[in-house]
């Protein structure tokens, strides 16, 4: 007689999560984007703060187009704060192992336009930090937040949505979308559920104020959260979720204060063809005294 086969065993949730996060780094890892205007500052301001430690991108200003705010004569990163800021250690790391923070001298006019030509290490290995393993912990958060409901499905959602989305692409890219995103699925993830502790409030908060320090637009989700927690669980959880949003939100606040000298100040308003962009003999460059 044959004895029958043992049934296969099922693959834990961990190994499904590892293999999930493997699949993304491979796809998105190994990729090298070009320098373009919406990378820039968040990379320039990486590096003003890692090797100048000021948050003045005035030496880097070669390598900038049109995304860039200007104030009192000084060249800023008009982009939300968190991602540039949370890949300095990491861009130190990769400073002291021998790496470069450009591969050309970026002092002279016309930087930007030559940067697009070389292969750039550090702003791959930053983006390697600030988009694909974001994307990564992104996948798992998804994966096991529908594990929670649809089990068998779950893995298969996690798949379709990094893969069949955009987020795949925005994972190679040094952009904040992919991290913000991270954040605020982290923050669903603990607001889900019959009941909601105050410990998982004040951490659904914190991840709140990550996101909105990565990407400001998110303030909306922040607010719709705030209500849905207000509608499920009551006005006392809500005030715990902005107690753990008002430690994130006051220090992204404080850097665009020390950056522009306002909370709400950004990008000078002119039109796209007098912002300065380095290179082009077409576009004007500003008078520094007239940012004021």
């Amino acid at each position: 007689m044959h004895e029958d086969a043992a049934p296969p065993r099922p693959v834990s949730g961990l190994r499904k999560d590892v293999l999930l996060a493997l699949g993304i780094l491979l796809l998105a890892g190994p990729l090298m984007q070009e320098w373009f205007a919406q990378t820039a500052p968040r990379y320039t301001l990486t590096v003003a703060v890692v090797e100048d430690g000021s948050l003045e991108l005035d030496p880097y200003q070669a390598t900038l187009g049109l995304d860039q705010a200007r104030y009192r004569g000084h060249t800023y990163s008009d982009k939300a704060p968190y991602q540039p800021l949370l890949a300095a250690p990491l861009l130190g790391v990769y400073l002291v192992a021998g790496g470069d923070a450009f591969p050309i001298p970026v002092g002279e006019e016309g930087a930007y336009f030559e940067l697009h030509d070389v292969n750039h290490r550090g702003l791959w290995w930053v983006t390697l930090w600030s988009s694909t393993v974001p994307a990564m912990v992104l996948a798992i958060i998804i994966r096991r937040t529908v594990a929670t409901v649809y089990p068998r499905q779950a893995t298969v959602v996690a798949i379709a949505l990094m893969v069949g989305t955009l987020l795949l692409p925005f994972a190679s890219l040094l952009f904040g979308h992919v991290m913000a995103a991270m954040w605020v699925a982290a923050a669903w993830a603990l607001l889900r559920g019959s009941e909601l502790s105050a410990r998982a409030a004040v951490g659904a908060g914190l991840c709140l104020g990550a996101a909105i320090g990565t990407e400001y637009t998110l303030a909306l989700v922040a607010l719709l959260a705030l209500i849905a927690a207000w509608a499920m669980f009551g006005f006392v959880r809500a005030c715990w979720l902005s107690v753990g949003n008002g430690r994130g939100d006051p220090a992204a606040a404080a850097l665009q204060l020390a950056r522009l000298r306002g909370p709400l100040r950004g990008v000078l308003p002119r039109a796209p063809a007098e912002l300065p962009r380095p290179g082009c003999p077409r576009c004007v460059q500003p008078d520094p005294a007239e940012a004021r």
